[in-house]
């Protein structure tokens, strides 16, 4: 049920508000993981890791990072996030 200035005010409004926005960003969300790839990697390379592990985290970003972030990120997902979400609030 929705109040007076029109907030939420039960868990199942609120996972819905929540929902709303996770669905609406869906694709902003992959745009912005592939964007920060290079950012990534750039501060992985600063850590005192060798050169065998730096290459590792490279490939990784090419070979399964966004291949599996872009293939996450669907609005089942969010579903699955909303049923989550109101399961570990109302505990």
């Amino acid at each position: 049920m929705i109040h007076g200035d029109s907030m939420p005010i039960t868990l199942e409004e609120l996972a819905n508000k929540g929902l709303r926005k996770y669905k609406a960003k869906i694709d902003t969300m992959k745009t912005d993981y592939a964007a920060a790839k290079d950012e990534a990697i750039e501060a992985y390379n600063a850590l005192p890791f060798g050169p065998t592990r730096k290459a590792n985290y490279r490939k990784a970003w090419d070979e399964y990072a966004i291949p599996n972030y872009q293939s996450k990120m669907t609005p089942e997902v969010a579903d699955k996030w909303k049923r989550r979400w109101i399961e570990a609030m109302s505990k």
